[in-house]
């Protein structure tokens, strides 16, 4: 584990001198996961291994103490939340106010293929691993095989809102049938 994270700390350092990726552009949630064409990952367990991380290059101005204190329970809330995913999803959003002005954005997802226990521990290994490397930093993620996690100061996800469609009172009339004659309007 000591190599790990030696070698993600050189990584990371090494990412501080270009602007991330994640930080540039909004990403399309089915596009979180890298492939691997060499080998199949899905359904087995894989090593925590040696992340890809980045960072916005912009520093938290703010005061820390209380970014730091908002930050983390919003990570703890979408770490829950996406690792209590069903068997076909495990991924949630998730912002919280840091001002009345600022929100922080998260967002976390596992394959499904992985246990609740081991989406959990991964996604809590991954924000540590960010903070380890870039606290202090304006926004960010860090991606694995089985787990992704990015978080920021602006909205870079939308989320789906089903179309609401209201049940009809009444039966439409059928072609040709006489419409029906409504008083007292």
């Amino acid at each position: 584990m000591a190599a790990a994270t030696k070698r993600f700390t050189h990584k990371c350092k090494n990412n501080r001198s270009r602007k991330s990726r994640a930080a540039s552009k909004d990403l399309n949630v089915q596009q979180k996961f890298p492939a691997f064409n060499n080998r199949s990952f899905y359904g087995t367990l894989e090593e925590l291994g040696n992340p890809e991380a980045g960072y916005n290059t912009g520093d938290i101005k703010s005061n820390s103490t209380e970014f730091d204190t908002v930050w983390e329970s919003l990570m703890d809330t979408v770490v829950r939340n996406a690792s209590n995913g069903s068997s076909t999803l495990k991924y949630a959003t998730g912002e919280a106010d840091f001002t009345v002005f600022q929100k922080i954005y998260a967002l976390m997802q596992c394959t499904p293929d992985l246990s609740h226990k081991d989406c959990d521990s991964y996604l809590r290994q991954s924000v540590s691993n960010y903070e380890s490397c870039c606290h202090g930093k304006q926004g960010g993620y860090v991606t694995r095989p089985s787990c992704y996690f990015r978080w920021d100061l602006y909205p870079f996800y939308t989320t789906a809102t089903p179309s609401l469609s209201l049940p009809s009172l009444s039966p439409p009339p059928s072609p040709g049938s006489p419409l029906p004659v409504i008083k007292g309007m």
